[in-house]
């Protein structure tokens, strides 16, 4: 009995459509946040939502999405979890501070 998953990267045709989705979602959301936040309209407790559902869909338990790396889809899910990263280093290490504000600590 094969518990392996399927070599996509042989039958590009057969990977599932969900990834492909889920990685369009991701990476729409990725990028809705670099812009926001270089545009300084987006709130440090909005972006760790966003992490929250980027970080959410890794691959589920499984980690079947990181095995199917031959793959467009998974060579797209590792570049978007390297740009999660390299942009989770930086909120955490300065771009916290250049946010915008929230409307409660103008005052």
């Amino acid at each position: 009995m094969d518990l392996q998953p399927p070599n996509y990267a042989l039958y590009p045709q057969e990977e599932p459509l969900y990834r492909a989705v889920n990685i369009l979602m991701q990476l729409a959301i990725l990028i809705c946040i670099f812009f926001m936040s270089s545009w300084r309209t987006i709130l440090g407790p909005d972006v760790l939502i966003a992490f929250w559902l980027l970080a959410g869909a890794l691959s589920s338990l499984t980690g079947n999405g990181l095995s199917a790396s031959g793959t467009v889809t998974g060579e797209a899910r590792l570049a978007i979890y390297a740009a999660l990263s390299v942009y989770g280093c930086w909120f955490w290490f300065g771009g916290l501070d250049r946010l915008a504000v929230s409307p409660c600590l103008r005052d």
